[in-house]
Formats: structure tokens, sequence, C-alpha cells
């Protein structure tokens, strides 16, 4: 099984992800990029009918974390794990 295919993500999902961390990671990782947001971004994210793609979300854990930053997102998440 190849690192990064489809079916070692979807091993990693369903077998390693909460037990190495992913979800706090992910979390983590989406306040560190808020946190580091030029100021003309943060507005522009607060703004209305704007639409975000998080490619690749894992179980969204990143997702959460910028609703709960920014509560008129249009979120998304997409990551070709069927797991998830």
């Amino acid at each position: 099984m190849k690192i990064n295919s489809i079916e070692w993500w979807d091993d990693y999902f369903l077998n390693h992800w909460e037990n190495e961390g992913g979800s706090f990671q992910t979390a983590f990782f989406a306040r560190i990029i808020i946190s580091h947001l030029p100021l003309e971004v943060i507005e522009f994210l607060n703004g209305k009918n704007i639409k975000f793609l998080d490619f690749g979300c894992a179980l969204g854990q990143a997702l959460h974390v910028f609703h709960r930053t920014f509560e008129h997102l249009n979120l998304f998440g997409y990551d070709f794990s069927k797991l998830q």
C-alpha cells in the first residue's frame, strides 16, 4: 500500500486517526492559520456569501474551527477517502 494513496488514508482514518491525535492536530493547525491571517483576509472572510472549500479536509475538524471564527462562511469539505 502506497503512502498517501486512497487505501493508505482509508486505513489511517479507520485505524489510526484518533489514536494519533489527527482531530486535535487538524484543529490546532487551523487555529494557527487563522491567527496569522492578514486583516484584509479576515475582513473578506467575515463578508457574506463567501464560499470556503477545505480540500483534503480529513474528518472536518478545521471546518469546525473556521465556522466558529467566521460564522457567515459557506463551508464545504472534500476528501477522497470514503471513510471520512
